[in-house]
């Protein structure tokens, strides 16, 4: 069932800063629905298995592994969706023309993890020249 974007989430969009927490959720909620595979590139879309038929001198390809390719294309939607639409539209344009779930994910992974990475490594810098105040009385 493909996500719509007005359903109802239990947690909050992603932001431009909160990725690794909406990673984390998203991601809970892609292996609920069993679309992990589909998101991180480890299950791809079968490859056409095709058989010729001649009949009648007329020779016709036949793909015989249609219904698994449909199959695998609903899903591959399905978490599409779950990724897009748990997205601030500010952000939905950093994945618009993806192709697939997960390209999606790639292109949001490389854009904002190390972005994440950086803001942490700046607030602890911060955090460790941080003085305190003899002024300021502790009680």
């Amino acid at each position: 069932m493909t996500e719509s974007p007005d359903k109802k989430r239990d947690y909050v969009k992603f932001n431009g800063i909160n990725f690794p927490q909406w990673k984390y959720a998203v991601m809970l909620k892609l292996r609920k629905k069993k679309l992990e595979a589909i998101v991180l590139g480890t299950e791809t879309k079968p490859t056409q298995e095709t058989l010729e038929l001649v009949v009648d001198d007329v020779t016709s390809i036949v793909v015989t592994n249609q219904a698994i390719i449909d199959a695998w294309m609903e899903r591959d939607v399905d978490a599409c969706s779950i990724i897009f639409y748990n997205i601030e539209p500010t952000y939905q344009t950093s994945i618009e023309g993806s192709t697939t779930a997960h390209e999606m994910w790639t292109r949001l992974t490389l854009q904002y993890a190390e972005v994440s990475v950086a803001n942490a490594s700046l607030l602890l810098g911060k955090f460790h020249q941080y003085k305190m105040d003899p002024g300021i009385q502790n009680n």
